[in-house]
């Protein structure tokens, strides 16, 4: 699961020492992409995860959680086509993934989601963990989910 991977990266973070982790700290949105890509095997370059870093501590403005725009980028490796496509797997992940990360969390946004799901220690690794659970979730059950968005959407 991607629980197992996004503890493996919090847990290595935590073994560096103190006065070097900020040079290696992973956010929630490198860390979901990262723990993704190695529970689902992407082929994902090193340098693309520094596209979602910026999206870390809610895009730096504590907006739309980091960990929430983690998982939807895994969602666009999985599930987006190559051109032409109308990428309606790929919706239907996302919109799925959304409504779920909404009701777990009551908001989207980190302003709201981080100080309420912080652990003890005031890290997000309680929220990183349950957004790999639900990314997990989708993917397991995107069959019924893409099958229900065609009925929703009329596709």
């Amino acid at each position: 699961m991607t629980e197992q991977y996004i503890r493996e990266f919090i847990t290595h973070e935590e073994s560096i020492p103190a006065e070097e982790r900020p040079f290696y700290h992973m956010n929630c949105a490198e860390n979901l992409l990262r723990s993704a890509a190695r529970q689902y095997d992407l082929d994902v370059p090193e340098e693309m995860f520094r596209i979602v870093i910026p999206y870390g501590a809610g895009m730096q403005t504590q907006n739309t959680c980091g960990a929430l725009l983690g998982a939807l980028g895994a969602i666009g490796l999985l599930y987006s086509e190559e051109k032409p496509s109308k990428d309606l797997k790929m919706k239907a992940a996302v919109r799925a993934y959304v409504r779920r990360f909404q009701d777990e969390f009551g908001s989207l946004a980190c302003a709201a989601v981080k100080p309420a799901f912080q652990d003890e220690r005031r890290t997000c690794t309680p929220v990183k963990v349950r957004a790999g659970q639900l990314l997990d979730e989708v993917v397991t059950d995107i069959d019924a989910i893409y099958a229900d968005y065609l009925k929703e959407t009329g596709q």
